[in-house]
């Protein structure tokens, strides 16, 4: 169970023991949670993980240190990403569909941005730029076409 009041001690550690987190006599206790690069116990990802299974689940792979994504395979039938309007930036919209996605149909067909198909760049892989959602528009569909079977 997470406790956000729950105290323990760098120095004697014992969450997962037979003690109390914080409960060793004379140590200093530190509290679960702050505001500093260690403040999250266990952390040590700084959220990577969770950005990972985020974009993951939209059927996102997005490649370090590029604008370039590569699409996978994705959780939801329907997802609509929502990003507001910000300095000289306009509000922009981006709906994932996925129509016939089920516990099945977990391979990707083929994709379509606003209609239009995606190539195919290598053999069932899928890429483009980040910035190719937005080109012609502020608002973007992008649709998997999904299947039983691997393609090809």
């Amino acid at each position: 169970m997470m406790d956000p009041n729950r105290a323990l001690t760098y120095s004697d550690y014992h969450c997962f023991g037979d003690k109390p987190a914080g409960t060793s006599p004379g140590k200093a206790v530190h509290p679960l949670f702050a505001n500093a690069p260690d403040g999250l116990s266990g952390d040590e990802d700084n959220g990577s993980m969770s950005a990972w299974y985020l974009n993951s689940a939209m059927g996102f792979h997005p490649l370090p240190g590029t604008s370039r994504i590569e699409f996978g395979s994705p959780l939801f039938n329907k997802m609509v990403i929502r990003v507001p309007a910000y300095r000289d930036q306009p509000a922009r919209s981006l709906v994932i569909s996925a129509p016939n996605n089920s516990q099945s149909n977990i391979y990707v067909k083929s994709i379509s941005l606003n209609g239009k198909p995606l190539n195919k760049l290598a053999a069932s892989n899928y890429g483009m730029d980040q910035n190719q959602l937005f080109a012609n528009s502020n608002h973007a569909v992008l649709k998997f076409d999904m299947q039983e079977q691997p393609a090809g």
